[in-house]
């Protein structure tokens, strides 16, 4: 069977063509040093490569978040440290302010301007903010949470952020609860021996408020009064003013050290990403290497094997 001229030269060109493309494939991967450049590379890598890109989108995200957060937080520590070390020391004045015998007014004057420059400091840290929002305003971040008379003008807002997939955190300490010591009021009721229905049935709030504001005020009155028991009125309220800072500071840690056990997760996930996407994407250079210089070498010799299967035409003894 005569094999025609036109079949010759379409196989050779298809040939070429064939081992050019592979050539420039191998030339690609060479200079991207990456296996997968293009989807129809391998589609089924790159839908893991997507799946990959996906997740460390939203972990970066995630991990802005929980800086975020963390910054509140550490900000929000330190103001309650200070908040802290000025209960402290009110109480120190006021449980040496509460003999009689041990001081008289005068001391008790110059005490009083002490604790008068402590309610402003803590009036102070109530107030404070973080950029343009404010620490313990609850969700309302852009309102001053007390105003000059300690009135709260926030909410009981927690804002919770996401630092992992599925995983919130609370990132700020409303005010209410930390300044005002308002808590849900308990009813109780009196039984006993003598107690009718009415005394039976008499709501009784087993939960009194601490208010910082007004322990500090009323300390300060006692002494510019000399109001020994106004004093000594104030001494058990600061213990527990100092207790409940002592328990959002304990609370507000804790929320820290999840958030950065959720930064050290996420940092491992990224890691585990980064060399499943180069598992899957990067190319082996030395296998691209080696395989460019076969494919160029049968490059060559298809070149030189198509110039002896061409046959010279009728014009080429015409010239």
């Amino acid at each position: 069977m005569r094999v025609g001229e036109n079949s010759t030269l379409n196989t050779i060109k298809d040939s070429l063509n064939r081992s050019r493309i592979r050539m420039n494939d191998l030339q690609k991967q060479n200079a991207t040093m990456k296996r997968v450049n293009a989807p129809s590379d391998d589609p089924v890598g790159n839908t893991k490569l997507m799946s990959i890109k996906n997740d460390q989108l939203d972990n970066e995200q995630f991990d802005r978040n929980a800086n975020l957060a963390k910054t509140f937080l550490n900000y929000t520590d330190s103001s309650l440290e200070e908040m802290t070390n000025l209960v402290v020391r009110a109480k120190e004045l006021a449980l040496g302010q509460a003999s009689s015998a041990a001081n008289g007014p005068e001391s008790r004057i110059m005490v009083a301007e002490e604790i008068k420059n402590i309610l402003h400091e803590v009036s102070s840290i109530s107030n404070r903010r973080l950029g343009d929002r404010f620490i313990f305003s609850g969700y309302k971040t852009a309102t001053r949470p007390f105003d000059d008379s300690g009135k709260y003008a926030g909410d009981e807002g927690n804002i919770m952020v996401e630092v992992q997939k599925d995983v919130f955190v609370g990132m700020n300490i409303p005010g209410q609860d930390l300044f005002l010591g308002k808590m849900p009021q308990k009813i109780s009721t009196l039984e006993g021996e003598g107690g009718g229905p009415e005394l039976a049935n008499s709501p009784v709030i087993s939960d009194p408020e601490e208010n910082i504001f007004k322990t500090l005020d009323a300390l300060r009155i006692g002494l510019m009064t000399n109001d020994i028991d106004m004093i000594r009125s104030t001494l058990e309220p600061l213990d527990k003013i100092r207790d409940r800072v002592i328990t959002t500071r304990a609370q507000v840690g804790a929320r820290t050290a999840g958030i950065d056990t959720a930064l050290a997760n996420s940092a491992k996930k990224n890691l585990f990403n980064a060399e499943l996407q180069s598992n899957i994407e990067d190319s082996d250079i030395i296998q691209v290497v080696s395989d460019m210089a076969r494919e160029e070498t049968v490059l060559r010799a298809s070149l030189q094997a198509s110039n002896k299967m061409i046959q010279p035409t009728l014009l080429d003894f015409l010239r």
